[in-house]
């Protein structure tokens, strides 16, 4: 199992609407991959530029194929975001 955890911080704000429509889209498409366990993207409440991921997948090359599909891609060649910080986490169970 690889979990991770994503801040990312919007560049521009005047893109925040479009910023929050690429997510959603993002996040429904990545559901859907075969290797996907869980993956949602949070809003912070009061510093509405910064959003947190939650991601699991079933191993690293699951992940690894994500990030090499072409929606992934396609979100991350709109160059929107800054990610901050990636945190690996392991199950204590």
């Amino acid at each position: 199992m690889t979990t991770k955890i994503a801040t990312l911080t919007l560049k521009k704000s005047d893109k925040l609407a479009f910023l929050i429509e690429q997510l959603k889209e993002l996040q429904d498409q990545t559901r859907t991959e075969l290797g996907c366990e869980f993956f949602t993207f949070y809003q912070h409440e009061q510093q509405l530029d910064t959003f947190i991921l939650y991601e699991q997948f079933k191993d690293q090359a699951s992940l690894d194929a994500h990030l090499e599909l072409p929606h992934t891609q396609a979100f991350f060649s709109h160059n929107l975001v800054s990610v901050s910080q990636i945190t690996p986490l392991i199950a204590l169970i």
